[in-house]
């Protein structure tokens, strides 16, 4: 009589999550996908190289799998019959990261404009806001609701942001927010032509 053998399937690990700056993916966001619909969660916290790209990505192949364990199935699977987890024919996508960018406290001397140039701590209040270290907003617009001068009460919106991500900014999708406690201050009037 002739020996049946059965061979283990392979997996197909797939997932996503949003942009971190990190090149590790953490097993909550894989599933390990097996024959006949069969799934199995994935454990771990990943390690750096699991990405080839720290950058947004659609449906790529896993750089590696270090970190990464094969979890348990809710729906009959069993890890006896499939080959440890592999980068092969993996799918991974990374979406751009949602951040909402509010335009910080400033204060300038009425000069007739709602315009204002951000300062470098301004640019930094910004960056601060993106989450991820060494990515920064190199340059924003900042203007204010109306030109007359007020104090800790006026409206400074942000917008047109340039985020350095080494993506050119594609790793974030920007919302732009104000803030109402800003100032711009009376200035000062010389007079001149009056003689005693």
């Amino acid at each position: 009589d002739g020996i049946l053998t059965v061979n283990r399937a392979n997996l197909t690990l797939t997932g996503n999550r949003a942009y971190n700056g990190s090149t590790a993916m953490a097993g909550a966001n894989l599933t390990a996908r097996g024959v006949n619909g069969e799934t199995f969660t994935v454990t771990g916290n990943g390690a750096d190289g699991n990405l080839s790209t720290r950058n947004v990505q659609a449906a790529n192949l896993l750089g590696s799998v270090s970190g990464l364990t094969l979890g348990t199935s809710s729906n009959g699977g069993s890890s006896s019959n499939y080959n440890g987890l592999s980068v092969a024919s993996s799918a991974v996508t990374i979406t751009a990261k949602s951040v909402t960018l509010t335009a910080p406290v400033v204060s300038k001397t009425y000069d007739g404009t709602t315009a204002y140039t951000p300062s470098a701590s301004d640019l930094t209040a910004l960056s601060t806001q993106l989450g991820v270290t060494g990515d920064t907003v190199s340059a924003a617009t900042l203007s204010f609701n109306n030109k007359n001068a007020a104090a800790g009460t006026k409206v400074v919106s942000a917008s047109g942001a340039t985020v350095s991500d080494g993506n050119s900014g594609l790793n974030y999708s920007l919302i732009y927010g104000s803030n109402s406690t800003s100032t711009i201050t009376p200035k000062s009037l010389t007079i001149t032509g009056i003689t005693a």
